[in-house]
């Protein structure tokens, strides 16, 4: 069988053989908040780096979601919110970061803590796809509870 770029050969031991250039490889080097902790009237900039680690120009869409965390997720299942998606092209070899702001006035109404996660679009005869996903943990909006006007974070609010 021939594809693109590789030729698989089969063998009398039972086993196929790939014979061509490495495999397209694209992958999520990291994802952040500029701030885990947050008051309600305040931007988080969300940051996303990623690389073209396979031999030939990729073209992939890369989207940025938070999820809701809620103490009861029998109760509270939402969709998440996507706060940044890109189309990016990179040659071989090269990374880029991309960023978006959101304001955490959007996030209050639902929840008080969300987790940031990110996936980038698997391409064409890419086979190793476990990098292209990538969980970065938690970001908190921070209330104000009783009379003190402090800031601090309350786990849940119904």
């Amino acid at each position: 069988a021939i594809s693109a770029e590789h030729v698989f050969i089969g063998s009398n031991n039972g086993r196929a053989y790939c014979i061509g250039l490495p495999w397209p490889d694209i992958r999520i080097v990291n994802c952040w908040p500029s701030k885990q902790q947050v008051k309600p009237d305040e931007e988080i900039t969300i940051y996303c780096t990623v690389e073209n680690i396979g031999p030939t120009t990729q073209t992939f869409n890369l989207v940025c979601y938070l999820d809701p965390i809620h103490s009861d997720p029998l109760i509270f299942e939402l969709p998440p919110k996507r706060v940044l998606n890109r189309t990016i092209t990179l040659n071989s070899g090269q990374s880029i970061t991309v960023n978006d702001t959101i304001n955490a006035s959007e996030l209050t109404p639902i929840t008080n803590s969300w987790t940031l996660w990110a996936n980038a679009d698997v391409v064409m005869y890419e086979v190793r796809m476990r990098d292209n996903r990538f969980t970065f943990g938690t970001i908190s909006i921070l209330t104000t509870i009783g009379g003190g006007g402090g800031w601090r974070y309350q786990c849940c609010l119904y």
